[in-house]
């Protein structure tokens, strides 16, 4: 499990590995401390995750309340198991499956 953060050129990007849970937020919130970094793109990469769990869902709703929503947050790369369980949470409206 694990989570690293980047951000270039007003592009969050978010890798996750391994089973997500509240890492999705952890990271990202490190950068938000320091201010504003005019984002006004983001994606998480699913391609080294396996699972996605109810804080993880959780912590992809407080990136989304904290980013607003004139960003779009692209989920890419999200395996079968990971798309399931966001239609399940029917959260697939507010995030871009990429």
């Amino acid at each position: 499990m694990g989570c690293e953060a980047v951000l270039d050129s007003g592009k969050l990007t978010i890798y996750l590995k391994g089973k997500c849970s509240h890492e999705i937020w952890t990271e990202p919130k490190k950068l938000f401390k320091a201010g504003d970094h005019g984002i006004s793109k983001c994606e998480v990469n699913f391609a080294k995750a396996s699972f996605l769990d109810s804080s993880g869902i959780g912590s992809l709703l407080a990136l989304r309340e904290k980013l607003g929503a004139d960003v779009q947050i692209e989920l890419t790369y999200t395996n079968e198991v990971v798309q399931e369980i966001i239609k399940i949470a029917n959260i697939d409206r507010l995030f871009k499956l990429v």
